[in-house]
């Protein structure tokens, strides 16, 4: 069976004939299927196959592949849910960090929850047109959480987010971008990637 990694560089040399440019998706949905079962150990190797397809394409970039580089392409990698894993005492420390058990251990750890989150998700973008995206994060997420587990202040949250629905607005723009750039709006990485690249000029 072939890896995510295989897959997504097998469908970039198809779709790369096509001279208008390319679209591709490509979905880690093995972790989502494993966060449902609440099953950390299947999560992390899907995770792990994930990363992995995320590199494969940044060195497909890298190397000018075809003429595909990080100046004429576009790559989000983000989630479109969140499933409430945290620390193993994160009944009582809110949003506690899953702890480091030690190498070859899984780590401690807690589901909050069998099934999808409204918690924000990060997202990462480089190439032409990802500034766009942070231009659309105008939303903003403000509060106070409850003290960490030292017992020290309240923590304050102040963020800025974007809705999925300004991705896609973000990507209808991006023929017109020339130039590219890079932005990380939150977090660490997630469980989609889009590959776009624009249009060959004549």
């Amino acid at each position: 069976m072939p890896t995510l990694s295989e897959m997504t560089l097998g469908a970039l040399n198809v779709l790369d004939m096509d001279p208008d440019g390319l679209y591709l998706l490509v979905e880690g949905g093995g972790v989502d299927r494993a966060m449902h079962a609440n099953n950390l150990g299947r999560m992390i190797e899907d995770q792990i196959e994930f990363d992995a397809a995320v590199a494969a394409v940044s060195a497909y970039l890298d190397a000018n592949t075809n003429g595909n580089n990080w100046a004429n392409t576009l790559v989000i990698v983000t989630a479109d849910h969140d499933h409430l894993l945290f620390g193993p005492d994160s009944d009582t420390v809110f949003q506690q960090d899953l702890t480091d058990n030690g190498k070859g251990n899984l780590p401690g750890h807690k589901w909050q929850f069998s099934s999808h989150s409204n918690q924000l998700v990060p997202l990462f973008a480089r190439g032409p047109g990802s500034e766009l995206l942070a231009l659309y994060a105008d939303q903003r997420d403000f509060g106070r959480l409850p003290p960490n587990a030292a017992g020290g202040p309240d923590r304050v949250v102040d963020r800025l987010y974007l809705d999925q629905t300004e991705i896609y607005a973000a990507l209808v723009q991006t023929q017109a971008v020339p130039e590219p750039a890079s932005v990380a709006l939150a977090g660490v990485a997630g469980l989609g990637l889009a590959v776009r690249r624009l249009r060959r000029r004549a």
